[in-house]
């Protein structure tokens, strides 16, 4: 089980995934599936442990590099009429 930490600024949030409410600053336990979807969200949980932290980072290191946004042609609509 990965501990987790409630820090939103809404205070508890009733939380779906969990089927509980968590209090503003409880810790739960959750398994390594429901820490991986909550612990991405670091403006509403953070790692509640040593543990927790070491595995948010090995959930880092394994995220795949974010794709670079699609760029416009530089030419895109030029010599085009209305």
């Amino acid at each position: 089980m990965i501990k987790i930490k409630n820090v939103s600024p809404f205070g508890d949030l009733d939380v779906p995934l969990l089927g509980q409410f968590v209090k503003s600053g409880e810790v739960v336990d959750v398994d390594e599936a429901h820490a991986a979807l909550l612990l991405i969200q670091p403006l509403n949980y953070a790692p509640g442990d040593k543990a927790a932290e070491a595995f948010l980072k090995a959930l880092s290191a394994a995220a795949p590099a974010e794709e670079p946004a699609a760029s416009i042609p530089d030419d895109a609509g030029k010599g085009e009429t209305a």
